[in-house]
């Protein structure tokens, strides 16, 4: 090879030495080309390697191995195979000419050479090499990008399905923890002479940071208490199921709910100031977590009907009492967790037979519309005030209805949390089995027949507490089964997500059940039974329900929509 800057390729030539070999060679150093001459075709194979020339000429007539051995040669190896070669001939050598095309010559000159030919030819076959060349860099780059590429497009479908077997499993452990946190609320509330529960629990995702519970302390009283842990997603839901776990009421003296005194027979109940105290002191907030909770925790007295209470930085209570008064009952303190050494005050509230208190998170008064104007308390407030005269289940669902229609969207932007009580005891205390009014049971749910066994269970329940006879008390509970599959059946027309509320009273003697319903009004003749003769299904469970109860009639709906089914059963 030389340093010549007008370089423009090596040329190995295989050929005698001759005047016209030198006149050929000082040509081509003139063109910029550089000619390297061997003597015979061996030669021309071993120099190779070491030359790595860019053209090979071939005198077809060369001592030792012939010009068409050499190029066969040339053209069986892979290094040497692509270089171009050009035949020496004369003039008149036609067949050494065809001869060469077919063992692989891209060209011939003659001699005696005609330089300009010469310079031209080699001038073409160089330009083609080097756009071979340049077109095999191009499609080895391109195999190799696609090659990249298709590692790439593989990396990316093995990310992909980490990804998503990462999300399945972050999607089963999500539904994992709100089957977990849904364990932890109550499923059935307990039932107490004279006073009836009625709660809803809407996160605004799979898991929320609020929670509530009802729970009996002793034979006179009964806890209760919503909270609301600061922020949401996962780390609020941990706080909030630990804490659902620690206000689980335990018969040993570890209880939080217990005030020791030294003898296990003088325990007291722990007031609900001290709850909250005991609460700073366990979950103070870090400096990490930020995570701090508000509660209302309060005692309430099912004889006196006293509710003693505190309010830790969470929205006060609502008392609607029975003349529809509304009032706020404000207790200010500071959330749990956020201060060491934070008192806390208490109120008290005396309920009026009738009288009803409600239990709210913030997501309730907080809720958005559109315009950004938030839902507030003056809209709760009417909404309890034209729900009084219904059943409790239904003045809290109607809450959370309100509240989602406002935000027009149906999805709680906040977890919603309510409970309530109506406390109604007996009008005779020295006769308490003499009852004027008396909630045995409110209690709402879908209409669909996953939800009819857990409503049989909670009607069965309520109904054995209060001492009937069991044949009675299953000839009721079938009775409302029968109905509610009616409901679902004729009204909605087949299972939905739609309401079914039941309340069941007790008026002195008569018990009275009530279940209405959300669906387009019904005709009341369809609660005329068919004649026993009728082969036609269906029919026979009016048949049973006039059987088992005293009347069976439709009143209007409380809520101003859909069906009312009234059943009254003397227990007298």
């Amino acid at each position: 090879m030389t340093n010549n800057p007008m370089h423009l390729g090596l040329i190995l030539m295989a050929a005698s030495d001759s005047p016209d070999v030198q006149i050929l060679m000082h040509s081509f150093s003139a063109y910029g080309f550089e000619l390297h001459l061997v003597s015979d075709g061996e030669t021309a194979l071993s120099s190779i390697p070491t030359l790595k020339p860019d053209l090979i000429f071939l005198d077809v007539t060369q001592p030792g191995l012939s010009g068409f051995d050499t190029c066969l040669q040339l053209k069986e190896q892979d290094e040497t195979k692509h270089i171009p070669v050009i035949f020496v001939t004369t003039p008149t050598d036609t067949v050494s000419t065809v001869k060469g095309f077919s063992v692989g010559a891209v060209d011939y000159v003659t001699k005696p050479f005609q330089i300009e030919e010469v310079i031209a030819r080699i001038t073409t076959h160089l330009k083609i090499r080097n756009l071979q060349v340049l077109l095999e860099e191009i499609i080895a780059n391109l195999q190799t990008e696609v090659a990249e590429r298709q590692r790439a497009e593989e990396a990316l479908q093995e990310t992909m399905r980490m990804v998503q077997e990462a999300n399945d499993r972050m999607k089963n452990d999500l539904a994992a923890a709100a089957r977990v946190q849904q364990a932890l609320l109550p499923d059935i509330l307990p039932t107490f002479p004279g006073v009836g529960f009625a709660w809803t629990y809407r996160p605004c995702s799979e898991l929320g940071g609020d929670s509530l519970n009802v729970f009996p302390l002793n034979d006179d009283h009964v806890g209760l208490y919503v909270l609301d842990v600061s922020g949401h997603g996962v780390s609020a839901s941990l706080l909030s199921v630990t804490l659902s776990r620690v206000l689980i009421p335990r018969r040993d003296p570890s209880c939080l709910f217990i005030q020791s005194t030294g003898s296990p027979d003088t325990e007291t109940l722990a007031s609900p100031a001290e709850i909250a105290t005991r609460l700073n002191r366990m979950f103070p907030m870090s400096e990490d977590g930020r995570q701090y909770f508000t509660l209302i925790y309060g005692i309430l007295n099912i004889r006196t009907g006293e509710f003693r209470y505190t309010c830790a930085g969470h929205p006060p209570p609502l008392y609607l009492s029975p003349n529809q008064e509304l009032r706020s009952c404000e207790i200010g303190n500071v959330p749990i967790g956020l201060f060491e050494d934070s008192q806390f005050d208490e109120g008290i509230i005396q309920l009026e037979p009738g009288g009803r208190l409600f239990l709210y998170s913030d997501g309730v008064l907080e809720a958005k519309n559109e315009s950004k104007e938030i839902f507030g308390e003056d809209r709760l407030q009417k909404i309890l005030e034209a729900t009084q005269r219904g059943p409790l289940q239904a003045s809290v669902d109607g809450i959370v209805k309100s509240a989602l229609d406002w935000t027009g969207t149906q999805q709680a932007q906040d977890d919603l949390s309510i409970l309530a009580f109506e406390w109604t005891p007996a009008v005779n205390t020295e006769t308490p089995t003499k009852l004027d009014t008396q909630v045995i049971l409110s209690h709402r749910f879908s209409a669909r027949a996953t939800d009819l066994s857990p409503a049989r269970t909670m009607t069965r329940t309520a109904l054995n507490n209060h001492g009937w006879h069991s044949d009675i008390v299953e000839d009721i509970v079938l009775a409302i089964d029968e109905a509610c599959q009616n409901i679902i059946r004729h009204a909605y027309g087949g299972e939905c997500d739609e309401p079914i509320t039941l309340s069941i009273e007790l008026h002195d003697h008569n018990l009275v059940v009530v279940l209405e319903d959300h669906a387009p009004t019904v005709s009341p003749d369809c609660m005329n039974p068919r004649a026993f003769d009728d082969i036609r299904p269906g029919g026979l469970g009016c048949h049973f329900m006039r059987q088992v109860m005293n009347t069976v009639s439709f009143e209007p709906s409380s809520t101003g929509q859909g069906n009312c089914l009234r059943m009254v059963k003397s227990v007298g």
